[in-house]
């Protein structure tokens, strides 16, 4: 056996730990455990009927004894796929075992953090290096959230680097890691933003923190800590709160080296920097009204396979969205919970919705596997307030379903007069959802990606065929 994964699945905020696995990568078998996979797609429906609503994590620990040899990038790669396609967009985390130190300088293993490119590709949520365990991993998690917070607050026009209060007792690899973010002061920076980062044990640190801030002129910082389990000290937390600065925890240089790449991978819309100037909000007044795509699958409990399908389709959905688009995702749809998680978002660019429909009975919602009429979920929009460019129903036997959202006045909605090629209604549903991101719902770019992606199917599957109506007002 070259390397293995520790799989662990956890429900957000909670230290249980709901299914754990080992993945073993085989030379001659490139075959994951599927059945366990499908088994932890169901998870999280089935805690949405039982009011349980929040998300699975899933935990890929990486443990010392394997990290020292190297992890295989293909099968780092599959088995953080398999996450992604199987845990509804849940948020994946890779854990490095915290007693793993990488030999410095070994010349048998000269890059011991290699496969961290590949992790930078995949959508991992973060790098965390914590002890292997269900307590720590539920800790890891929450802090790695507050961190991630940050990202948004910060979505950076220019650069950031790094300045260190004084230097860590890095190993030469870990320096190697965080060498292109590192600045030695405020001097060095060039039209760049600053994370001034606190050593774990830390001397007269108020003191340098407000000479740091004093200085600070034409650029944005935050400061950072490095610490085990402590929370942050009360002065310092009391002084970045009062002087607007961003307070963020790390538990180790890796969680700041993962911090900083995707912190510097955000970037703002193209535009023409001569044409605006930039000034920084002191109040906020305007309520944000980012894209927000909504998602729903009516899961039946005895359909395990399809809840896996339908987690997958998900995935390919959303993966390639912008980090500006806000997905909502809720896998055990039904009616009445409609309207309340319309009432939430306040305001919806796209509904997606998967599962059964029929003809003369509508669409299938979770849990009881009844079928509920057209006006039934509209009835669930009642109190909505706001516009709806785009609903598509990726369902059998839907089409009279779409019309009537239609006749409602629905922007443009999409279902398929028979059945579901499942592969097509897929790229069909990116090529729309696309569309109606990147044109703030306009009605005729929905209708022309509708159009080109039809021409995918061709005449292969004439029974599969979408349809769509528009509504004209």
């Amino acid at each position: 056996m070259a390397s293995a994964i520790q799989v662990l699945i956890l429900q957000q905020d909670r230290s249980k730990i709901v299914k754990e696995w080992w993945e073993e990568e085989d030379d001659d078998d490139f075959s994951l455990t599927l059945k366990e996979w499908e088994e932890s797609s169901s998870f999280w429906p089935e805690r949405l009927l039982k009011n349980l609503p929040e998300p699975m994590e899933v935990f890929l620990c990486l443990h010392a004894e394997f990290l020292a040899s190297g992890y295989s990038p293909v099968f780092l790669r599959r088995v953080i796929q398999q996450a992604h396609k199987s845990m509804w967009a849940a948020r994946v985390y890779l854990v490095m075992d915290k007693d793993w130190l990488p030999v410095r300088l070994d010349p048998e293993n000269p890059a011991p953090f290699a496969w961290t490119e590949t992790v930078l590709k995949n959508k991992v949520s973060d790098i965390l290096k914590w002890s292997m365990g269900s307590d720590t991993s539920s800790e890891a998690s929450r802090r790695s959230r507050k961190r991630m917070e940050k990202l948004v607050a910060h979505l950076p026009r220019r650069e950031w680097k790094c300045l260190l209060q004084t230097p860590f007792a890095l190993g030469a690899e870990e320096e190697f890691l965080l060498s292109p973010y590192l600045v030695s002061s405020f001097s060095k920076l060039n039209n760049q933003d600053c994370l001034i980062m606190l050593p774990e044990k830390r001397d007269d640190y108020m003191a340098y923190i407000r000479e740091k801030v004093k200085e600070a002129s034409g650029f944005n910082i935050m400061i950072g800590i490095i610490d085990q389990l402590d929370t942050p000290p009360s002065d310092l937390d009391t002084f970045c709160r009062n002087n607007g600065c961003s307070l963020i925890q790390f538990h180790g240089p890796v969680e700041l080296f993962y911090f900083l790449q995707r912190l510097n991978s955000l970037k703002l819309s193209d535009m023409d920097e001569t044409s605006a100037t930039p000034v920084r909000v002191v109040k906020p007044a305007f309520k944000s009204h980012l894209p927000q795509l909504l998602i729903t699958h009516s899961y039946l409990p005895s359909e395990p396979h399809s809840c896996l399908a339908a987690a997958n389709d998900t995935w390919e959905i959303t993966a390639h969205l912008n980090d500006e688009a806000r997905v909502e995702i809720y896998p055990a749809i039904k009616c009445v919970k409609l309207a309340h998680i319309l009432a939430d978002l306040g305001h919806v660019l796209a509904w997606i919705h998967i599962g059964h429909g029929d003809d003369e009975n509508g669409l299938q919602q979770a849990q009881d596997a009844a079928f509920k009429s057209a006006q039934d979920w509209l009835n669930s929009f009642a109190s909505y307030k706001s516009s709806l460019p785009l609903v598509l129903f990726c369902s059998c036997s839907s089409a009279a379903v779409a019309k009537r959202f239609a006749e409602s006045g629905v922007g443009v909605t999409i279902g398929f007069a028979r059945k579901v090629n499942k592969e097509f209604c897929v790229e069909l549903t990116k090529q729309v959802v696309k569309a109606a991101l990147d044109s703030n719902g306009s009605r005729l770019a929905i209708l022309e990606a509708f159009r080109e992606g039809s021409k995918v199917l061709g005449t292969e599957d004439r029974d599969a065929s979408p349809v769509a109506f528009w509504a004209s007002h």
